[in-house]
């Protein structure tokens, strides 16, 4: 969650920005010379420097024209002597592209645009919810499991590894003489152990190349010194700042970090540190920028993992059916969320930034991407499941301190983020409580009620994803109805945006073990297939297009 909230906040505050289409305020026939006109400057006229043209068609059908220029401030006044200095004056992509140091760069305010602002909003809460209703994967097998478990998201909460009990394969028996894991395997894998209870995130990136540890044994350590040295040239390239390098260092990012987080960990880490030790983080916004560049090297693939596993025994067609499932929606999500995080860069950085621009081409980057990794992990597993096996780490439970600091931290953090953007504002501290809730009440997990009822009703994967997104679309045209300045419609948003996953995050609280046994009937497959196929093509539709447009709001 600590990584997840991040990019909420930056893309609470970021936004792509196009110019509004010119609107007719007034149309008539003149009765006089001299005629009084009554104009009413809309309520949803983006913030920004405006302008008003009066265009008069005499009888002999020559135009006079006369334009009044003029400013819309954030928190919604109208200047008359067109000053402005809350603005975010847009520069063209090829003038960003050419600025080589950040103090050059353009600043940007994200509540320019308050209603595209949302729309981000919506997307990234949506995405968040999903994963944070299901505990991260930690990585470890789950029990032989069942074709009517092998639907359910919730796994994911047990491991997200969905194996059998297949422990020699092909690759195995032609290595049967030949050590299961290297010294370097051996140490990473305890010592993902070790840290399994104070850190579950550590331990989930020390173990997730586990598959070409299996495959490709010594090898495979080879990618580490290749992660630290592309982090080395990426930060070079841009002489060491506190900004995203160049379009193909980005693309590099992903392709490390989404074969193995531990390699995009060092990737982002190598990055990170030669902006520190070299004095090119000196503020906040600086800090800010390099964690969401971060995230960038690492997340997409455990983000992945959370939304569908990343293994998974296949031996039936349910199952078989489940893993393309797994592929399609793990590389729709993915790519999704990591076009927000590229999003939400200039919002994090409070700066135009260059690499915003290509969000969309990442995005799509990203989610071919996963698709090849859970091929490797299929292709690992079947080759190669007894040295997969070896390597697995076991992992161990939290105490309810640990867990505790991780409530403080993850506090600390939306505290660090959310404030520069927000201010100490009543939306900052009831945004603060909907996030904090859900994480204390979890404490309290086994002594909650529970109810098949509600378990049965509470909407999972794909079908969440598309409630949170409608509700998020209801929740703007509300919005619209009611207009306000820039600044207090991206406030009341961020408060009302939450209150889904406030409450999709609280259900599973009061849920009981599902009973999937309508499943198994005839009807229940015919059902579960048939609307699977429906869910999965307005995600696409979701994903793809989008059913928030700002200019239909």
């Amino acid at each position: 969650m600590v990584l997840l909230l991040t990019p909420v906040i930056g893309l609470l505050m970021s936004s792509a920005q196009a110019s509004q289409p010119p609107i007719t305020l007034y149309s008539a026939s003149a009765t006089s010379t001299q005629e009084e006109l009554s104009l009413l400057i809309p309520n949803n006229l983006d913030p920004g420097f405006q302008s008003i043209s009066v265009s008069i068609i005499g009888s002999d059908n020559k135009v006079n024209q006369k334009t009044f220029y003029f400013c819309k401030t954030l928190t919604g006044n109208i200047n008359w002597n067109n000053k402005c200095p809350d603005a975010t004056v847009l520069v063209s992509q090829a003038t960003l592209n050419a600025i080589s140091l950040r103090t050059k760069l353009p600043p940007y305010n994200p509540r320019s645009e308050p209603k595209k602002t949302t729309d981000l909003v919506i997307a990234s809460l949506a995405a968040i919810t999903v994963a944070s209703t299901t505990k991260i994967a930690m990585g470890k097998s789950a029990p032989p499991s069942s074709s009517k478990q092998q639907g359910y998201l919730s796994q994911v909460a047990k491991g997200g590894l969905l194996l059998g009990t297949v422990l020699t394969g092909p690759g195995d028996k032609l290595r049967a003489k030949q050590s299961k894991t290297s010294v370097a395997g051996a140490k990473l894998t305890a010592l993902s152990t070790r840290t399994s209870a104070a850190s579950p995130l550590a331990s989930r990136i020390l173990s997730d190349g586990n598959y070409l540890r299996a495959t490709m044994q010594r090898i495979a350590h080879l990618v580490y010194p290749l992660a630290l040295g592309i982090g080395f040239l990426a930060a070079k390239s841009v002489s060491y700042q506190a900004m995203p390098p160049a379009y193909a260092f980005i693309v590099m990012f992903l392709v490390i970090g989404i074969f193995d987080s531990l390699a995009g960990v060092l990737t982002v880490l190598s990055f990170g540190l030669l902006s520190v030790v070299t004095g090119h983080v000196t503020n906040l916004s600086e800090f800010l920028t390099l964690m969401g560049i971060s995230l960038i090297g690492f997340s997409p693939i455990l983000l992945a993992s959370v939304f569908r596993p990343l293994r998974r025994t296949t031996d039936n067609f349910s199952s078989y059916w489940e893993r393309v499932t797994d592929y399609l929606v793990a590389s729709l999500l993915t790519g999704w969320v990591v076009k927000q995080i590229i999003l939400g860069l200039s919002g994090l950085s409070g700066l135009q930034l260059p690499i915003t621009a290509h969000a969309h081409a990442l995005g799509v980057i990203a989610g071919v991407l996963v698709i090849v990794r859970y091929g490797l992990e299929d292709f690992s597993s079947y080759l190669f499941p007894g040295h997969m096996s070896a390597i697995e780490p076991s992992y161990r439970d939290q105490s309810t301190k640990q867990y505790l600091v991780r409530i403080i931290v993850q506090i600390a953090v939306f505290l660090l983020v959310a404030e520069p953007f927000l201010g100490p504002s009543p939306s900052l501290w009831i945004g603060l409580a909907i996030f904090t809730i859900p994480l204390i009440l979890s404490l309290f997990n086994e002594r909650l009620p529970k109810s098949q009822a509600i378990s049965r009703w509470i909407p999972k994967g794909i079908i969440e994803m598309i409630t949170m997104t409608f509700a998020g679309f209801l929740i703007a045209r509300i919005l619209n109805w009611y207009p306000q300045s820039a600044t207090g419609y991206v406030l009341t948003a961020f408060v009302l945006l939450g209150i889904p996953g406030f409450i999709l995050k609280l259900l599973p609280l009061f849920a009981d073990e599902p009973s999937d046994a309508w499943k198994e009937s005839s009807f229940g497959k015919i059902t579960y297939r048939v609307g699977g196929v429906v869910a999965l093509v307005l995600l696409g539709y979701i994903v793809t297009t989008g059913i928030i447009l700002s200019n239909n709001l």
